[in-house]
């Protein structure tokens, strides 16, 4: 981990629930009232807390890049599944 990373590496990994989650799926970034009360609790202010509000949401950006392909990854997949067997994207429709 480079020098000075650790501070924003824990901050993102006691925030990383703090989050709206989508009812169909999918996650909102980190909440800027969660960064910032994480921040004054630990006292990170002025330029300090514009590099670490930066970091995280840099790492959460990330974060949730990786949980979109994840996710997409699985829905290619399991669409190839219902190709294979015969079946279109809707479970019940037949592909001729």
């Amino acid at each position: 981990m480079p020098p000075g990373a650790e501070l924003p590496w824990r901050g993102w990994h006691a925030l990383r629930f703090d989050r709206q989650y989508g009812a169909m799926g999918g996650e909102s970034p980190i909440m800027f009232v969660a960064i910032d009360a994480y921040a004054r609790r630990y006292r990170i202010r002025g330029a300090a807390f514009e590099t670490f509000h930066a970091l995280v949401g840099a790492m959460d950006e990330e974060y949730l890049e990786h949980v979109q392909r994840k996710a997409d990854d699985a829905r290619t997949a399991d669409e190839e599944r219902r190709r294979v067997a015969g079946r279109g994207p809707n479970h019940d429709e037949a592909v001729p």
